[in-house]
């Protein structure tokens, strides 16, 4: 990947997208699949995920930067119309986001943070993503007060992909869920976020790993109920570890976390 990063933008992304495409992602899924190797523990994962993170932000920073494709985007500070839909993660997003609140929310602000959980589970059981796309529900992580993202920092690839070039297109949008009213965006912006996301998943499976994508609010409610979901023993073998996820819809029935095919912790929902 820091090979990647150092390559002015008009080599990097070239004429060919699809190539761009696959480069980012076999970059990715070879980044991950190391470091998991290395480290197939909830800090291992937590570290993954944040490589990515940052990988997409210095990829972001580069186009804009360097592309300088003209218009500016429209999303301001406390814009939340893109904070009212399905949001899909990664195991190793879900790590990260659970230890940033752990660490920065107060009990009072987790146990709020609970509730809209909640919340958001009981309006949307049932529910796929399009169905989702239909409402107007806010986000758990959106503070009803401020009207801000209280995990700003610690938001997954799925948020950092959101954008729009038209501030009235979002408003529209927001008046007409579900209609299928699309928003203005850059093609490069989405292929980024697109690209890393796949790559992350690869590198789980490619060590073992059953990847799925998770709910990001019924998967935050699995871990802010039992902070111990991601403490488990090893044998000594570092072999590999499967974190299985078995669904009923969108909805997380219980995580199994399993090394070298021998399950060490489960947790039910």
């Amino acid at each position: 990947m820091l090979d990647l990063l150092h390559q002015n933008w008009e080599t990097l992304m070239g004429d060919d997208v699809i190539d761009f495409e696959n480069q980012l992602k076999l970059a990715q899924k070879d980044d991950a699949a190391k470091a998991f190797a290395a480290r197939p523990s909830p800090e291992g994962l937590s570290d993954i995920g944040l490589d990515a993170l940052r990988a997409a932000d210095a990829l972001l920073n580069r186009f804009y930067e360097d592309e300088n494709p003209g218009q500016g985007l429209a999303c301001t500070k406390g814009c939340t119309f893109c904070c009212h839909q399905y949001v899909g993660i990664s195991l190793p997003e879900l790590v990260i986001l659970a230890k940033f609140i752990t660490s920065n929310f107060s009990d009072d602000e987790r146990q709020s943070l609970i509730r809209r959980i909640d919340e958001v589970i009981a309006k949307t059981r049932g529910m796929d993503w399009l169905d989702r796309s239909s409402t107007n529900i806010d986000c758990p992580l959106l503070d009803p007060e401020t009207r801000r993202c209280q995990a700003y920092a610690a938001r997954p690839l799925t948020c950092r992909g959101m954008h729009s070039l038209s501030r009235e297109a979002c408003e529209a949008a927001h008046e007409a869920p579900g209609t299928g009213l699309t928003l203005p965006q850059y093609e490069a912006h989405k292929r980024i976020l697109r690209s890393l996301a796949i790559g992350l998943q690869l590198g789980l499976d490619k060590q073992g790993a059953e990847v799925a994508e998770l709910d990001m609010a019924a998967a935050l409610k699995l871990v802010l109920d039992d902070p111990g979901y991601g403490e488990f023993t090893s044998d000594g073998r570092r072999h590999g570890m499967a974190a299985r996820f078995q669904q009923d819809g969108h909805q997380i029935d219980h995580v199994l976390i399993v090394i070298n095919n021998r399950p060490v912790a489960k947790v039910a929902y």
